[in-house]
């Protein structure tokens, strides 16, 4: 086997690896499996919500104490924005946010 392959093999195990963890690991309330049912939810992946839950670019939390999490989609060029409930890992919500603006840090 070549070092192509083998780098080939090891990228698509991580890939297999973080699907099943997200696919059985990502919590979500029975209000958001509902809504996911919406045609306009039902293309936003897994993958996507736990991209945004770790590697958030912004953070707010709620009066009601569920945090919204931003982070942008780079293969599509949108933010997802991930509400989540008050123990941080059940998501209650997820879309894309049109109105979101990344804060000039400099």
């Amino acid at each position: 086997m070549s070092d192509t392959d083998t780098i080939t093999l090891l990228i698509y195990s991580v890939d297999f690896l973080i699907y099943i963890y997200v696919y059985f690991f990502i919590k979500s309330s029975q209000y958001f499996k509902f809504t996911r049912m919406r045609p306009d939810r039902r293309n936003i992946k897994d993958e996507w919500m736990h991209h945004v839950i770790k590697n958030l670019i912004r953070e707010e939390i709620q009066s009601d104490g569920r945090i919204r999490r931003w982070a942008k989609i780079k293969e599509i060029y949108k933010y997802l924005r991930v509400i989540l409930l008050e123990d941080g890992e059940t998501v209650h919500n997820a879309f894309f946010d049109r109105n979101f603006k990344e804060e000039d840090r400099s």
